[in-house]
């Protein structure tokens, strides 16, 4: 990528992240940077990846390596025969535990990104067809701002069903 674009990408990445920290929608930041709403959603999940996982990465390859000298010291007092065996297989089996997790051999948690990000294009898409809606039907000030109060009411029961 020539550097000139990549310094037009670079602005235009802060820019969305600068907005959708403000609160702003995808749409509307897809408006202002010249993409569209996926385009912003694909751009913001990079930047995330790109910042996290590097810290992540490293944060993974400690904790293993703290994980290791632990499972050592279990595994030198699982040798002895003093008493201890019952407590040493216990921390064992906690260190593997947390091992798994870290690994993501239990990690629902990846799931949530992908419905939390799922949830936000829905709301804006239901958004978007709302205000169609009501813009095709030509309704006054007062009407729309009913209309609206009343789509409001329903989505708010929904979300704490």
């Amino acid at each position: 990528m020539p550097q000139e674009t990549s310094v037009v990408k670079a602005a235009q990445n802060e820019e969305i992240l600068r907005l959708r920290i403000s609160g702003m929608p995808l749409r509307e930041i897809g408006k202002r940077v010249g993409l569209s709403h996926q385009g912003v959603a694909n751009r913001l999940t990079e930047l995330i990846t790109a910042t996290t996982q590097p810290l992540a990465t490293e944060l993974r390859q400690l904790e293993l390596e703290r994980l290791d000298r632990l499972t050592f010291a279990a595994t030198e007092i699982l040798e002895q025969e003093d008493g201890t065996v019952l407590a040493a297989i216990d921390r064992l089996l906690r260190v593997q535990e947390r091992r798994a997790k870290l690994l993501g051999l239990d990690a629902p948690q990846q799931l949530d990104i992908v419905q939390e990000q799922r949830i936000d294009l829905d709301s804006e898409l239901v958004a978007d067809a709302l205000a169609a809606a009501l813009n095709a039907l030509e309704l006054s000030e007062e009407q729309r701002t009913i209309a609206l109060a009343a789509a409001q009411q329903k989505l708010a029961e929904a979300a704490s069903e």
